[in-house]
């Protein structure tokens, strides 16, 4: 195994380089993308860390006071597709199903 040549340890070096993190949340992008047409929904594990803006204000809170469409999975952290695959079926569809009936 180790004197195989390196790839994964190579590609995660790689991506930090180019900074794989953001330096701007995305949570200030939504407007630009209604403006263009785009609807964008929020899907968040009841555990999810990202759902926190370290503050003590819930992300999925601020985004539901400016009316967003959010979903919070029952039972789940980040990997909500891992956690609780059924109630992520169920907000997909309902929320595919909202878009289909805004463009018919």
């Amino acid at each position: 195994i180790f004197l195989r040549s390196g790839s994964g340890e190579h590609a995660l070096h790689k991506m930090f380089e180019y900074s794989l993190l953001t330096n701007y949340p995305f949570i200030n992008e939504i407007d630009g993308l209604k403006s263009k047409g785009i609807e964008v929904s929020f899907i968040y594990g009841d555990q999810d860390w990202m759902d926190t803006d370290f503050n003590g204000e819930k992300i999925s809170e601020i985004l539901k006071k400016r009316g967003e469409t959010v979903y919070i999975i029952e039972k789940s952290d980040h990997h909500i597709y891992f956690d609780n695959p059924e109630q992520l079926m169920q907000c997909l569809n309902q929320d595919l199903k909202s878009i289909v009936t805004l463009h018919e």
